[in-house]
């Protein structure tokens, strides 16, 4: 049963993503075991970088995503962080408030976002709600509308510039932004503005 609907679930973004292709000179990027994706982030009047190495990707497995993380000076801090499979498939909640050391997420995606909730945002037009918790599964859901469902973001990829189609959504109540890259296996969070900021600068 679960193979089958692991077929089912690449059979899915066979079709969603390739319904879905960006208009004009965006690039398509697909990230893999051994990047390293580093992000910048400014918090409390701290800035600093967030570098994610990834360890594993695959939805055959229990834990279907792995990552280890560093947060540079003046933080210092460093971890890993397991993504199960149901919270891989079936999460709309991230962990954004990190704890050093190794943490396992059943309820939870972080970086990363659940397949369901992805299909959710692939189908949203603009002026669309739906519904995430950006503070753990045992938060509050919060309402963010889809503001630009074809919206250019920049970084670099091996030194090099690349523009990529992102999904942008707002939390009109109190502001909250969120920028998600979804025309790739595994979706992830480019950029975020929740009780901090945190931007993608560069994938190697």
């Amino acid at each position: 049963m679960k193979k089958i609907f692991l077929a089912g679930w690449f059979c899915l973004m066979v079709f969603f993503f390739g319904a879905a292709q960006p208009a004009g000179t965006t690039e398509k990027l697909e990230v893999k075991v051994g990047n390293e994706l580093t992000y910048h982030v400014k918090s409390k009047g701290k800035e600093y970088d967030f570098i994610v190495t990834i360890k594993e990707l695959s939805a055959l497995n229990e834990n279907a995503i792995v990552f280890d993380w560093q947060m540079t000076g003046p933080v210092n801090k460093k971890g890993t962080i397991t993504i199960g499979h149901y919270a891989a498939t079936n999460s709309k909640a991230f962990y954004n408030w990190f704890a050093e050391g190794e943490k396992k997420l059943d309820k939870e995606t972080s970086v990363f976002i659940g397949f369901m909730l992805n299909i959710e945002l692939v189908m949203a037009e603009n002026g669309d709600e739906v519904k995430i918790k950006v503070d753990g599964a045992s938060a509050e859901e919060e309402t963010f509308t889809m503001i630009d469902n074809n919206h250019p973001f920049t970084f670099t990829e091996n030194g090099k510039a690349k523009t990529i189609k992102t999904l942008l959504l707002k939390n009109k109540t109190n502001g909250k932004t969120l920028t998600i890259y979804n025309e790739s296996t595994n979706s992830f969070i480019v950029a975020m503005s929740v009780e901090f900021d945190i931007t993608l600068q560069s994938v190697k």
